[in-house]
């Protein structure tokens, strides 16, 4: 094969690459906040908790927890936000394409 041929081949499985995940990045945008790439590399669970203090001194506990699945050039963030308790934490997804292009954001209120 020559330097061409190949070069053609790669720009064909870049072009492929990238429609396919465009496509399944407005999918699971679009989808309840529970689905996750057809192709899912990695998967990381996380939990931030911090406290911050109110304006008439108290001090609360703030925080974040969910699910990150990193698919084939996007990923999506499935959180659950809470303040004092995690009984009565807001559910939220965002989706991001390559990284930093965000495509769709839910949050619940």
């Amino acid at each position: 094969m020559n330097g061409k041929k190949i070069l053609k081949i790669l720009l064909l499985i870049f072009i492929m690459w990238i429609i396919f995940a465009i496509t399944d990045c407005f999918r699971i945008s679009n989808l309840n906040e529970k689905s996750k790439p057809l192709i899912t590399i990695a998967t990381k669970e996380y939990d931030d908790v911090k406290q911050i203090e109110t304006p008439n001194g108290n001090v609360i506990e703030v925080g974040e927890y969910g699910t990150i699945y990193i698919g084939l050039g996007y990923t999506k963030k499935y959180c659950r936000k809470w303040q004092i308790d995690k009984i009565t934490a807001r559910t939220g997804y965002s989706v991001y394409l390559f990284g930093f292009i965000r495509i769709n954001e839910y949050d619940e209120n």
